[in-house]
């Protein structure tokens, strides 16, 4: 989930660890959601999107500027499940959790503008590939 760790973000002077960052919610769908751990904040953000990749490798933040810029901040999904499973002693709770596996920042692209709506799209299949998968299951012959 997207948010940000105080309101005093929009205040002169506010704190410097105000900012937006992203939620590891354990079990969403389920009958138990529970916050697992977070991202570090990103000071002076108003994260306000997260999507997964085409191929759900990749969390996907939307992290707009107050000035109207932003970059999209990228972070490994396996490296994510591993250290909510296994935080090898660290405290989740306090701790953010790319800063107890650095492994999880995948990467951060500046996107010249506010990342708001931003969607990455896989890479589609090749049409021989289609047409592979299509002889394979028997649809065509």
């Amino acid at each position: 989930m997207a948010g940000r760790n105080s309101k005093k973000i929009l205040e002169p002077n506010a704190n410097p660890l105000a900012g937006g960052n992203i939620g590891i919610i354990k079990d969403p769908l389920g009958p138990n959601p529970q916050l697992v751990a977070a991202t570090e904040p990103v000071p002076g953000i108003l994260t306000n999107n997260v999507t997964l990749s085409g191929d759900g490798k990749y969390l996907i933040g939307s992290y707009p500027t107050l000035g109207g810029g932003g970059s999209a901040y990228v972070f490994d999904v396996e490296e994510i499940i591993k250290t909510v499973e296994n935080p090898g002693g660290k405290n989740l709770a306090t701790l953010a959790i790319d800063k107890a596996n650095p492994k999880i920042a995948a990467n951060i692209f500046a996107t010249g503008g506010n990342p708001l709506g931003l969607i990455v799209a896989q890479k589609p299949p090749s049409f021989k590939a289609q047409i592979e998968k299509l002889l394979k299951a028997g649809a065509i012959g």
